[in-house]
């Protein structure tokens, strides 16, 4: 990639899979592109290298047989996305999908998991912050929610997605730094802090330079009672 310009940066459906494209040159001199792949999927991240035909060139992680069944990442197999989870896109549902999934998903299970389970993408802290403004709980059952004002609050929040209307928070534990996100967290409770920034970038640096410190804080402590 040296010498090479990024020309596009995209997200695969709602899937946690940026596309990286570069214009770059081959080892003869012409044009081509160049893909990096990132797949930031909790222990099976990876980031993948491939060519203009898929084809993957290197990985950080290679993965054989031995290691999955279902998907190979190898030096020369053309790069295929993860397995689908068979979830929806909560970006592109209905009222009447969304009622259809509820209908037939066990009622003695919160509504947090309902969402979860349902739709791809969706942190366990959004999926209770909707079923908290909708029933003013976070741990309401799906039997015990107004179906249409829950689809009401997911589409609010999604809605924000699609018009680029964020408002990126962290949620304070005092001085603790417990999650972070792209709109108002209201069901932790005003025992906790929550303090907004411009950008998400500004409030991802400042959560994880904050919990890297509380880490090596611990660690510390732990060495010295050790001791």
């Amino acid at each position: 990639l040296s010498g090479a310009k990024l020309s596009s940066v995209r997200q695969i459906g709602f899937e946690r899979v940026a596309c990286l494209e570069f214009e770059s040159h081959d080892e003869m001199g012409f044009l081509c592109t160049r893909r990096l792949y990132a797949e930031v999927m909790g222990k099976y991240s990876n980031i993948i290298f491939a060519d203009e035909n898929l084809k993957v060139i290197s990985s950080l992680k290679t993965v054989d047989f031995t290691t999955s069944s279902l998907r190979q990442v190898l030096p020369g197999m053309k790069y295929e996305l993860p397995p689908a989870q068979n979830k929806k896109n909560p970006l592109s549902t209905s009222f009447k999908e969304f009622k259809t999934l509820a209908e037939s998903f066990p009622s003695d299970k919160s509504a947090d998991k309902f969402i979860t389970s349902s739709y791809c993408g969706i942190s366990t802290a959004i999926s209770r912050e909707i079923v908290y403004r909708a029933s003013k709980s976070h741990d309401t059952m799906l039997s015990a929610c107004d179906i249409s004002k829950l689809y009401g609050e997911f589409e609010n929040v999604f809605q924000i997605m699609k018009n680029n209307e964020y408002t990126p928070v962290i949620v304070y534990d005092n001085t603790t730094p417990v999650e972070y996100s792209f709109t108002k967290l209201s069901f932790y409770g005003s025992n906790f802090i929550l303090t907004s920034f411009e950008t998400l970038s500004e409030c991802l640096d400042v959560f994880y330079s904050a919990r890297d410190k509380e880490q090596r804080i611990k660690q510390r402590a732990s060495d010295i009672l050790k001791m």
